[in-house]
């Protein structure tokens, strides 16, 4: 879009209270007004092609949902990114920072360098203001979430030709991520009829999956399980999520399903940062073992300390490239060349963050050692 002077005016007045503060406040203070940017001015990514669904496809989403899920697919076009044929970044993140829908917070994180190449988004339940209360279509990651974002992999793979996905969830999105797998996987017939009324058959379950196998799954601060994480908020806070919401607390939850996923050959990357107030700290090493024993050499674990659940993406960014080029997919070619050329001074400074492999009986004490070095800090 082309930037009129109150529209210069506006962001610069978002962006001020920024430039007062320095070190992590500073940094989520920039975060908050880089969402405010992407949510009012429409602020995006240059040089991205925007496919969207036919009408056609908008009416049975209607019909199966009650909503336009909005389904694009965004072509990133720069010669700085390696581009893979036929493969994309499925984008998960229910709701994130200053009420950013899914797909609006989808080019917060193309702006924060953590999404390279193309990209398929799409709006959960709750993406679009349905009544006073959009929270009573959410359902925190569990089957109603799961179910648009299986339709919206599904029709990537049958209608872009999109026969590798990799999988990014962050927050509630990395439970949603987890737990789409988890239902795919599922060898009971408890969501055969759920799936059916989408169109997906045992097997294009299985070609699905493969998908995913062939591609990845980047889990950024996920939500692990929701009954622990509400064990940190107010009663009044639980109360409102247990009657306000879809959620179950028998329902799906990230954890039981990762330890469900044995046989499945999965290139997994997850991302915790200390002080995560929002999710919490615990089961972080659960999470970690319960893909690690299945996968121990394709599951890495990335540890920050860069502000929490709301942080400035530094060190996610630089690993996710590292982990794209390893796996073949998309990466920033300049950015993994400039990452690659600060390497040893970072080294030097002992402020470097990378992504590890501590094995299953390791990560309870690597984790553990990671926030008590944080604590002293």
């Amino acid at each position: 879009m082309i930037a009129t002077k109150k529209y210069i005016l506006m962001a610069g007045i978002l962006c001020m209270p920024a430039t007062f503060f320095a070190g992590p406040l500073g940094k989520k203070i920039g975060r908050y007004c880089k969402g405010a940017a992407v949510h009012l001015l429409n602020h995006r990514c240059a040089n991205m092609t925007t496919i969207s669904c036919p009408a056609s496809q908008v009416r049975n989403q209607r019909k199966l949902f009650g909503y336009d899920l909005g389904i694009e697919y965004y072509q990133h076009a720069e010669d700085r990114f390696y581009r893979p044929r036929a493969r994309a970044i499925l984008y998960l993140h229910p709701w994130g920072v200053i009420a950013l829908p899914n797909k609006k917070h989808m080019h917060m994180m193309k702006l924060d360098n953590v999404l390279p190449g193309d990209v398929i988004t799409f709006n959960f339940p709750d993406g679009v203001m349905r009544g006073p209360l959009p929270s009573l279509y959410s359902s925190f990651g569990q089957l109603s979430d799961v179910l648009p974002a299986i339709y919206t992999l599904n029709y990537a793979y049958e209608v872009y030709g999109l026969h590798t996905i990799d999988v990014f969830g962050y927050s509630r999105g990395g439970a949603v991520a987890v737990n789409m797998v988890a239902v795919l996987h599922d060898k009971s017939t408890q969501y055969d009829a759920a799936l059916a009324q989408l169109g997906i058959t045992a097997g294009r379950r299985k070609e699905l999956l493969a998908a995913i196998e062939r591609g990845s799954i980047v889990l950024d601060c996920p939500l692990i399980d929701g009954n622990e994480t509400l064990k940190n908020y107010a009663k009044p806070v639980q109360f409102i999520a247990r009657t306000m919401t879809n959620y179950k607390s028998d329902g799906l939850q990230a954890l039981q399903s990762a330890r469900s996923l044995s046989g499945l050959k999965l290139h997994v990357l997850l991302h915790f940062q200390y002080n995560d107030t929002r999710i919490g700290n615990e089961h972080e090493a659960a999470l970690y073992n319960a893909f690690a024993q299945h996968n121990p050499e394709h599951t890495y674990l990335l540890l920050a300390d860069e502000g929490g659940h709301i942080h400035s993406y530094e060190a996610l960014s630089r690993a996710v490239q590292v982990f794209y080029k390893k796996i073949g997919a998309a990466y920033d070619q300049q950015l993994l060349a400039d990452y690659e050329t600060s390497l040893e001074l970072e080294r030097k400074k002992g402020a470097i963050c990378v992504a590890m492999q501590p094995s299953v009986a390791q990560s309870e004490q690597v984790i553990s050692s990671f926030h008590r070095s944080c604590e002293k800090k």
